[in-house]
């Protein structure tokens, strides 16, 4: 059985301990996202940010019981799931979701493109073969036009440090000593990068980051298959 996102409702409604969850367990990072956007634009859009949120949380919580003994051997470093107006949220992780640029890359890195593999199959062999998404930031806006702003490496910067690497030590992985990190997208690597000094330390196992590590290819600014079979050594 594949991951399920099913601790909410498909037509967007929130349980009332969830309606506030994002804005309540990250304050200074919602009031950085506020000045981010527009006056109001992130406000009207408070609920669905909570629905995507809760959504995408709950099948990451399956997704990680999936991992033998729940050892990474890689991990994707990614933005957030992705903005959606309506309708079920679309993630990485979810196989009902539609193939997006980063999951097609994936695929071809790890040779799981053909007719044979299902969207469920696709997301069962990542979790045996030990690859972990974590996310850095938790609010789940469309950061395409603000990513070279101010507010947007602040962002980064906070949520890095109350969630990513919250999320990651708090939910006792065991990771190999000889971990591959990749990154999904430039700027918010280098952000990322930056707020950690270069270093990821999970329960005192170190990992040096840099520059190297990031998917993306330069011509495009798209993840590229090629480029993670290299970063990961498959």
């Amino acid at each position: 059985m594949g991951p399920r996102g099913l601790a909410v409702t498909l037509d967007g409604r929130i349980g009332e301990t969830m309606r506030k969850f994002l804005e309540q367990s990250y304050k200074k990072e919602y009031e950085v996202l506020k000045g981010l956007f527009k006056a109001g634009y992130v406000e009207d859009r408070i609920e669905r940010l909570n629905f995507i949120h809760e959504y995408t949380e709950s099948i990451w919580d399956e997704y990680i019981k999936l991992i033998p003994n729940k050892t990474i051997q890689y991990l994707l470093i990614a933005e957030s799931p992705p903005w959606s107006d309506e309708k079920t949220p679309q993630y990485f992780l979810d196989p009902t979701s539609r193939s997006r640029l980063l999951m097609n890359a994936f695929k071809g890195a790890f040779d799981c493109n053909l007719p044979k593999y299902t969207p469920e199959n696709i997301i069962n062999y990542f979790a045996e073969k030990g690859l972990l998404l974590i996310d850095s930031i938790p609010f789940s806006m469309c950061y395409k036009s603000v990513r070279r702003r101010p507010k947007y490496e602040e962002l980064v910067n906070l949520s890095v440090k109350s969630y990513m690497l919250k999320k990651l030590i708090e939910s006792k992985f065991r990771f190999n000593k000889d971990m591959k990190i990749v990154f999904g997208y430039r700027v918010n690597a280098i952000h990322v990068m930056k707020s950690l000094n270069g270093v990821l330390d999970l329960n005192g196992n170190k990992f040096i980051l840099n520059e190297k590590m990031i998917c993306a290819n330069y011509k495009s600014n798209y993840p590229d298959a090629g480029k993670i079979k290299e970063i990961l050594k498959l």
